[in-house]
């Protein structure tokens, strides 16, 4: 079943654990944040996530990704995207991916990768990155930790071509994740 129409109240109002919550950014202190709401945290900085969709028949599987957002007017291009993936009601993980094609011009792809982190973190967590998740970022190098019940990651896979990798800062849900299969991702 793919759902085209969203009654975006009906689906906040649903209880359901291991959802995100965010007592500032979300509202009453506790409210529940679904997914339709979490593909929303990004749409600042252009990049806003397509239609929700349930992406495997027969499982509860739906994930949306934005448009993949050119940094430079390079040969070989570096991108960001995000993409949110979970079940019908529940976020499992909200992920950023920024493919370095140019390596030679990584500093300002770098730069957006990590402003863009720092922005979901907050929305995400409702806290600010911490530096050593930051740091981590700039160097591309792997990273895990854990915030509000949350798993933080960052992940780095290298290209076989001219240096060039993609970097994926990743904010999963342990409690809701145990049967997707987007919880092994990375």
């Amino acid at each position: 079943m793919i759902c085209s129409s969203l009654n975006l109240d009906a689906f906040m109002s649903i209880s359901s654990p291991g959802r995100w919550t965010l007592p500032k950014n979300g509202g009453e202190n506790g409210a529940q944040v679904t997914p339709y709401v979490a593909g929303k945290f990004l749409d600042e900085h252009g990049l806003e996530v397509g239609p929700y969709k349930q992406i495997i028949e027969d499982l509860d599987e739906w994930q949306s990704s934005s448009d993949v957002f050119k940094l430079g007017d390079y040969i070989f291009e570096n991108t960001i995207t995000y993409f949110v993936y979970g079940s019908e009601h529940v976020a499992i993980c909200l992920k950023i991916d920024l493919d370095v094609g140019e390596p030679d011009n990584a500093e300002p792809a770098l730069a957006k990768f990590v402003e863009t982190g720092a922005l979901l973190y907050e929305k995400a967590l409702d806290s600010e990155m911490p530096n050593n998740l930051r740091k981590a970022m700039i160097a591309g190098k792997p990273f895990k930790s854990s915030a509000e019940g949350k798993e933080i990651l960052v992940t780095r896979k290298d290209w076989s071509i001219d240096n060039s990798y993609t970097l994926k800062l990743s904010i999963r849900n342990p409690e809701a994740a145990r049967s997707s299969i987007f919880y092994f991702d990375d």
